[in-house]
């Protein structure tokens, strides 16, 4: 753009002077450009043309290769989303599947214990109410045993009593 503005302004001081047309060689030299422009497209405008078809053809073909791989990498890319929702959907369901396990396990674990304590406590009492009998036979048997000492019982009055207790 300076550059245009710079040969308008030197045409100026050009066309200012006090030369005419007829003095100057203006008009020659504005037609051998003229020609020679045209030669110059005349051989080189197929050439050039072939260079600019050859380069749109390139950049084409560059962007139909680029359009491709980005299709392609958007695949990959949805097929990369969808393993990935399905392993996050399988990992939510083998969490889930953990937790009920976990639950299951606890409960029976729980019961398995509360049984496990009743069974303990049922044994317990049972060894308790064993060894209280126990402890009341001894009791009754060292009674009997000081009672009958200080009693003298007939061995017929003895078999007796114990035939009476064994018919009740």
């Amino acid at each position: 753009m300076r550059g245009i503005v710079y040969i308008l302004l030197s045409a100026g001081f050009v066309f200012g002077a006090e030369v005419s047309i007829s003095q100057s060689d203006f008009v020659e030299r504005t037609i051998n450009f003229v020609i020679f422009f045209a030669i110059a497209w005349y051989l080189g405008a197929e050439k050039i043309k072939a260079i600019f078809l050859q380069r749109k053809q390139g950049i084409i073909q560059n962007f139909d290769v680029l359009q491709d791989r980005e299709k392609t990498i958007k695949k990959e890319k949805e097929k990369a989303e969808a393993l990935v929702l399905d392993a996050r959907n399988q990992a939510n369901e083998i969490l889930s599947n953990a937790k009920r396990e976990a639950f299951a396990i606890t409960q029976s674990f729980d019961s398995r214990l509360k049984q496990d304590i009743q069974l303990l406590s049922d044994s317990f009492d049972a060894i308790l109410e064993q060894e209280r009998r126990k402890a009341i036979q001894e009791e009754v048997d060292q009674i009997i045993d000081q009672s009958l000492l200080g009693l003298k019982i007939s061995q017929e009055a003895y078999v007796k009593i114990l035939a009476q207790g064994v018919q009740k």
